[in-house]
C-alpha cells in the first residue's frame, strides 16, 4: 500500500480582505511509496508548505471556510495508507468536506518555525506531551525521550531536560527538540518542512542522517521540504519540483539538478557543480566526481584572488574583552575582542549556540548588561541613552522575523521606524515602495504580515531595516527559506548597500554566500572568536572549519580535490571563477 495518494487536488486559502486569491495548489496528482524518502523543492511561495499541510490533514480541516459550497476552495482527494484524509462528498445536491482530517500521530509534521509548535514549560514536558496523550507508561515515555534526544544529538541534556525551558535553547536546538518530539511518537510518516533551515552545516547532516537511520530501522516514510540540493542528493530517493501550486517535474535528484533549463526556469537551488560548464547545453554535472571526469586534458585552474578588507578605513565598531552571561548563569560570550571598519562586508559565522545572535543584540543596543568595551560609531553602549539611539546607527534583522513584526500591514511595518525618526510622509512613501520592490514584496503592500509565508516575513524584516538607511546593518540568516533567485537578490542588495557606504554584518550558515560575498569572516565557537581574517584563508583552514562545525562550499571542496590531482594551484571560492578558466582554455 502506498503511503500517500493525492488525486486531482486543488486548494485555495480563504481570504478575509475581500480580494479574490488564486489556488495555492492546482491539480496535484502524487503517489509516495511506503518507506520512501521523498523530497519537495521549488521557489518561495510555490505551495510546498500547503502540500505538507494537506497530507497532514490540517488543510482543510483546521481552516474556517465561509462559503457554503466548499468546492470554491477545494476539490480532489488525499489518502494516507488507503484512508481518506480529505475529499468532497455530494449528498442531496449539497457538498461537504469529509475524511479523517488531522492525521496525528500517524503523520508527524515538523514546521519551519519550531517556536510555533512549543506548548509546554520544559524540554522534558515537550517531549512527553504527545506520548502522554497516547497513554504510554512512564517507563516507556522515559525510554523514548532518551532515544529521541540521542537521535538528534541532544542526549547530553537528558538529565536536566525538566529544568530547561524551550526558549533557553538556541535556534538550532529548538528545531532538534521539535524533531525529537515527533520521533518519540514513532509516526508512520514524518513530514519535515525545512526543518534544518537554522542549523549549522554539520547540524543539518546530523539531523537528516538520524532520520534516515530511524527510517531504516522503523519503517518510516519521510517527506522532506528543502532548498538545499546536497541534502536532496544525499538522502532523497525521489523528488518533485513545485511552482505556483503545480508539480512541474518529478524524478531522482540528479535527474532534476542536471536539467539546467528546469533549474533556471523555476529558480531551483542546484548544486554549485551544476553551474559549471560540463556536457551539453541542457545537461550539467551534479557531483564533484562527474565534473572532474569531464575536465579536458591539460586544463590548469587558477585560484581565487585573496580579497582582503581595507585596514586603513576608520573603526566603526570596537569590541574589547566582551563578556555576557544570561540570568541562569550561562556564559554566552567569553572575552571577545575585534574591530569592524567602516564599509566592511563581514560574515559572522559558527555553530548554533556559539554566541552570534547574543553578540548581535549587544551591538544593536538590545542587550545592555554586558562587561567589557563596546563602542559603536564612537558611542559607548554602556550608556542607556546611547543604546536607545542605536536604531539610528544599527539596523538589526532578527533570525526569527516574528520577533520584530507587529504592525497589521506590510506598508505600516516598513514605515514604522521612519515615522519614529520623524521622516516626512512623502519620503516615507517613497522609501517604503523602493525597498518593497527590492525584496519582491510590493504586491503585498496592503497585506497583513500575519498571512505572509516565513520567507516573505524574513524579506519584510530586511525591508523594514533597509528603509531607515542605518550606518550598520546586521542581518541574522537573511536567506533562510528563500529560493536561489531571492537569496541572490537579497545578497546583491546588501552588496550594493555596502558599495554605497553601509557596513554590513551577515550572520549565516550558508557558506556559499560567505565565499561569494564576504571578504572577511569572524568565526565563533562556544562564546569565543576562533578565527578572524580573510574568507579565502578560512576555507583553507580545515582545523577551524571542523572546530566550528562548518562545511566548505562545494566549489571549495572541488578545488581541493583538483589540487590533489595537480590541476589547481590553490582553492577556488566560486563557480564563476572555475568557468572563467574553462572558457579561457576552450578559446585557445
Amino acid at each position: 500500500m502506498d503511503a500517500v495518494t493525492i488525486k486531482n487536488f486543488y486548494w485555495k486559502y480563504p481570504n478575509f480582505a475581500g480580494v479574490a486569491s488564486d489556488f495555492a495548489l492546482k491539480n496535484i496528482n502524487l503517489t509516495i511509496k511506503d518507506g520512501e524518502f521523498f523530497g519537495i523543492t521549488g521557489p518561495s511561495g510555490a505551495g510546498k508548505t500547503s502540500l505538507c499541510f494537506s497530507i497532514a490533514g490540517l488543510i482543510p480541516h483546521q481552516m474556517q471556510l465561509n462559503e457554503r459550497d466548499p468546492r470554491q476552495h477545494i476539490s480532489g482527494t488525499v489518502q494516507v495508507f488507503g484512508e481518506t484524509v480529505t475529499a468532497v462528498k455530494e449528498t442531496d445536491g449539497k457538498h461537504e468536506i469529509i475524511g479523517k482530517g488531522v492525521m496525528a500521530p500517524e503523520v508527524g509534521l515538523v514546521m519551519q518555525d519550531p517556536e510555533s509548535q512549543f506548548l509546554t514549560m520544559s524540554v522534558k514536558q515537550e517531549l512527553s506531551l504527545g506520548l502522554q496523550f497516547l497513554s504510554f507508561s512512564m517507563a516507556e515515555i522515559e525510554s523514548r525521550i532518551k532515544e529521541a534526544l540521542d537521535r538528534v544529538g541532544m542526549v547530553d541534556i537528558y538529565d536536566i531536560a525538566d529544568k530547561i525551558h524551550p526558549s533557553e535553547l538556541s535556534g538550532g536546538q529548538k528545531q532538534r527538540l521539535i524533531i525529537a518530539a515527533f520521533i518519540a511518537m514513532r509516526p508512520k510518516i514524518l513530514i519535515l518542512d525545512e526543518p534544518t533551515s537554522d542549523l549549522d552545516p554539520a547540524g543539518k547532516l546530523e539531523i537528516i542522517e538520524a532520520i534516515r537511520k530511524l527510517k531504516e530501522a522503523g519503517d518510516l516514510t519521510v517527506i522532506l521540504v528543502e532548498h538545499n540540493p546536497e541534502l536532496m542528493q544525499d538522502f532523497a530517493d525521489r523528488m518533485i519540483v513545485l511552482n505556483e501550486g503545480t508539480i512541474v517535474a518529478t524524478g531522482k535528484p540528479d535527474e532534476i539538478y542536471s536539467n539546467i533549463n528546469l533549474v533556471e526556469k523555476y529558480n531551483i537551488y542546484a548544486p554549485e557543480i551544476a553551474e559549471l560548464k560540463c556536457g551539453d547545453d541542457s545537461k550539467r554535472c551534479t557531483t564533484i566526481k562527474s565534473f572532474i571526469e569531464s575536465i579536458p586534458e591539460g586544463v590548469n585552474f587558477k585560484s581565487t584572488e585573496n580579497k582582503v578588507f581595507d585596514e586603513e578605513s576608520p573603526v566603526l565598531i570596537e569590541v574589547k574583552d566582551l563578556k555576557f552571561a544570561y540570568e541562569d548563569g550561562t556564559q554566552a560570550l567569553k572575552g571577545l575582542s575585534f574591530e569592524v571598519r567602516q564599509n566592511e562586508l563581514l560574515a559572522l559565522i559558527g555553530q548554533n549556540g556559539s554566541g552570534k545572535s547574543t553578540l548581535s543584540k549587544i551591538l544593536s543596543g538590545i542587550e545592555g548588561n554586558f562587561h567589557g568595551v563596546v563602542n559603536i560609531a564612537g558611542l559607548d553602549l554602556h550608556d542607556v541613552k546611547n543604546r536607545r539611539n542605536m536604531p539610528r546607527h544599527v539596523g538589526y534583522v532578527f533570525q526569527n522575523p516574528d520577533h520584530q513584526i507587529f504592525n497589521r500591514s506590510v506598508y505600516d511595518e516598513v514605515a514604522y521606524g521612519l515615522k519614529n525618526m520623524r521622516v516626512s510622509q512623502p519620503v516615507i512613501k517613497e522609501r517604503v515602495n523602493t525597498v518593497l520592490k527590492s525584496v519582491n514584496l510590493i504586491d503585498k503592500i496592503k497585506e497583513d504580515p500575519l498571512f505572509l509565508g516565513r520567507g516573505q516575513k524574513r524579506r519584510l524584516g530586511v525591508a523594514s531595516v533597509l528603509a531607515m538607511h542605518p550606518e550598520i546593518i546586521i542581518v541574522d540568516e537573511p536567506t533562510t527559506g528563500q529560493d536561489y533567485k531571492m537569496s541572490k537578490e537579497i545578497m546583491e542588495l546588501l552588496k550594493k548597500l555596502n558599495e554605497d557606504g553601509t557596513t554590513i554584518i551577515v550572520i549565516t550558515h550558508d557558506m556559499r554566500l560567505v565565499a561569494e560575498f564576504c571578504p572577511r569572516s569572524v568565526v565563533m565557537s562556544q562564546g569565543k572568536i576562533v578565527y578572524d581574517g580573510s574568507t579565502f584563508d578560512l576555507f583553507k583552514n580545515d582545523e577551524v572549519l571542523e572546530k566550528a562545525s562548518l562545511r566548505a562550499p562545494q566549489i571549495v571542496r572541488l578545488s581541493k580535490e583538483m589540487m590533489k590531482l595537480g590541476i589547481s594551484e590553490d582553492i577556488i571560492l566560486t563557480a564563476e571563477e572555475v568557468n572563467k578558466t574553462l572558457t579561457h582554455e576552450q578559446s585557445l
